[in-house]
This record gives structure tokens, C-alpha cells and sequence, in this order.
């Protein structure tokens, strides 16, 4: 058993190998420019995951836009963060609230409320309703097609699906979920600019099994839902395309095997993380680029550590220029 173990892992190594020498995957060397993640859109100056946060991203000059993804009661994707709606995050016209799973709602009930996220706004109650709306994914795709702001051809959309392995209550099977998200993206042409990143690694293997094209990104934090750490199983089980750790998560050990994998580093970092100690240590480990609530205070990060923002907005190779689907 030990000895087909290190066969198939020796395999998977040459597959990596080869991938990387087409420009499929990124250099496992410390990046000389770094690759911009918005998280949520551009959180600290807009709601975070809705429309506004998600073009002022883009117009900040974001290589890349992180959202979070769930599933409604009528099978929709609408564009929020938590698993379920609350007083504390959002607001009803009539002011009544019960908490409850997003699952057990319809998109046109969860589009009459009023998001009410503010911890990374830097500028607190300064927003109109409507900047407050919670988005469905396809408007988000809607949104950034009509844009005429430069980056709106480019920016590439790192998907979070939000899937619970121990709560059943929150969303469909993995299998439903990829078929919804997938379907979405299909239908408005966004397979070559957008990624997919969960920590219900179960979805992304749903979404590897439909479309191997579309790279995946595993999300990881030490202690949640069971993760050790192993990232050489991880990438056996999963084969993804790159993997997203908690940034506090990175130590020498994992980074080398990281790298030995030639698997691109994302970090992601709680509110309280997202600072530049955190920011230069993730750097000190040669990850692939920082995903942050406040682009502008991370691009004046990379000029005084004499790094640059890269010049290609997809971490796993080159971004396309000229896309079909922004002509239709």
C-alpha cells in the first residue's frame, strides 16, 4: 500500500511538473510581484459583496475580486457572506429580523433587505440603501460586463462557494451546487476568468469532475472541519490549482511543501490579520499574492517593501485581454 501510495504521488509530482512548464501553474519561487485579491470587493470603501464594492474593486485596480456564494430557497446564488441572515447583519424594511438560514429564503425575500456588514468600512454609515442591496451572482456578472471601467475586460472572479460538510441546513448537496454555480458561469461566459474556492473541499471536487478548466482553490484553516495541515493529502485527494491558508497558518514547513507541490499561495486573513505584519510575513514565505479588504493601503504596501502589483490578473497564468463574451 506504502509503496502505491508514493507511485501515484510520484505521478501526480510529473503531472504538477508538466503543468508548470506550459504557464499553467505559477513558479514556486518567492514572487517578485504580487498578485491584489479584493476581498469581497472593495470592502473597506463599499458594503462588502455587493456591486459597488465589487466596481470599486475593479476600478482601485484589483487583479482579482473574492465573493461569497450561497444557495437559496429557489435555487438561485445570491452573494453574501454568512451562512444565515440576522439582526446584526442585515436590516428588514418593517424592521423585523429572525435569524434563519439563507437556504430557507427566496432571492426576491433576501433582496428586500438592507445589508448591514460595516467592520471593514472605513467610513461608517455614509452609504445609501441601494449600495446596500444584496446582490444574486448573475447581476454581479451583469454589472461588471457593462461596465466601462478599464479593468471590468481583465479582473478575474474567485468564487467562495459557502458550503457546510456538518450542516446540511445551509445549501444543497455538492454535487447541486456545482451544477447551479457552473451553470451561472456558463451562461455568461465567465469560464476563463474565474476561479472557485471553498472549504468544503467536497464541492471542488464536483466542480474538477464537470469542468477540470476551472481551477480550484482550496480554502484552509489549521483546526476547521478537521484540517491538519497535511497539504501533501490534500493535494493527492484534491489536486487543486492553488490553496488559500489562513495567513496566521503559514510556517516553513507547510510553505516548503507548498512549493515542492508548485502550488500557488493565496492567503486569507481575518479582519484583525489584514495588516502589514501579517501582510510582510505572508511575503517573507514567497507566497503568490494577498487578499485584502483595503487595495490602495496594500498597494502602497508593495512600494515601500520595492514590490510590484502584477501585471496579470490570474495567479495560475496569463489573463486574456480580449474576451468574446464582453462584445455580446
Amino acid at each position: 500500500m506504502k509503496g502505491r501510495r508514493q507511485l501515484v504521488y510520484r505521478c501526480c509530482q510529473g503531472l504538477l511538473w508538466l503543468l508548470s512548464f506550459s504557464g499553467q501553474l505559477a513558479l514556486a519561487e518567492p514572487a517578485s510581484d504580487i498578485h491584489l485579491q479584493a476581498h469581497r470587493g472593495a470592502s473597506a470603501a463599499k458594503m462588502e459583496n455587493t456591486i459597488p464594492a465589487i466596481l470599486e474593486a475593479i476600478r482601485l485596480g484589483a487583479n482579482s475580486i473574492e465573493i461569497d456564494v450561497l444557495v437559496t430557497r429557489d435555487q438561485k446564488l445570491v452573494v453574501f457572506h454568512n451562512f444565515k441572515i440576522e439582526p446584526e447583519t442585515v436590516k428588514h424594511p418593517d424592521g423585523v429580523v429572525t435569524a434563519s438560514p439563507i437556504y430557507e429564503h427566496t432571492l426576491a425575500e433576501l433582496q428586500v433587505l438592507e445589508v448591514t456588514l460595516p467592520e471593514r468600512l472605513k467610513q461608517k454609515d455614509t452609504l445609501r440603501s441601494y449600495e446596500k442591496r444584496m446582490p444574486a451572482l448573475r447581476e454581479i456578472f451583469e454589472a461588471i460586463r457593462q461596465s466601462d471601467l478599464p479593468g471590468a475586460k481583465t479582473v478575474w472572479l474567485d468564487i467562495e462557494v459557502k458550503s457546510d460538510p456538518e450542516n446540511s441546513a445551509y445549501g444543497p448537496e455538492p454535487e447541486k451546487f456545482a451544477e447551479l454555480l457552473l451553470n451561472e458561469i456558463y451562461d455568461y461566459g465567465w469560464q476563463k476568468q474565474v476561479a472557485v474556492r471553498s472549504f468544503d473541499h467536497r464541492v471542488l471536487r464536483e466542480v474538477k469532475k464537470r469542468n477540470p478548466a476551472i481551477p480550484i482553490v482550496a480554502l484552509t484553516e489549521l483546526g476547521y472541519l478537521g484540517f491538519t495541515g497535511d497539504y501533501e493529502s490534500l493535494f493527492l485527494e484534491l489536486g487543486p490549482q492553488a490553496v488559500a491558508p489562513n495567513i496566521g497558518d503559514l510556517n516553513a514547513d507547510a510553505v516548503k511543501t507548498l512549493h515542492r507541490l508548485k502550488l500557488p499561495i493565496l492567503p486569507w486573513s481575518h479582519h484583525s490579520q489584514d495588516k502589514p505584519e501579517f501582510w510582510r510575513s505572508a511575503l517573507n514565505f514567497g507566497v503568490r499574492g494577498i487578499t485584502g479588504d483595503d487595495i490602495p493601503r496594500l498597494q502602497q504596501f508593495l512600494v515601500k517593501e520595492g514590490l510590484e502589483q502584477s501585471t496579470q490578473n490570474s495567479p495560475f497564468g496569463p489573463c486574456p485581454s480580449n474576451l468574446s463574451r464582453l462584445a455580446n
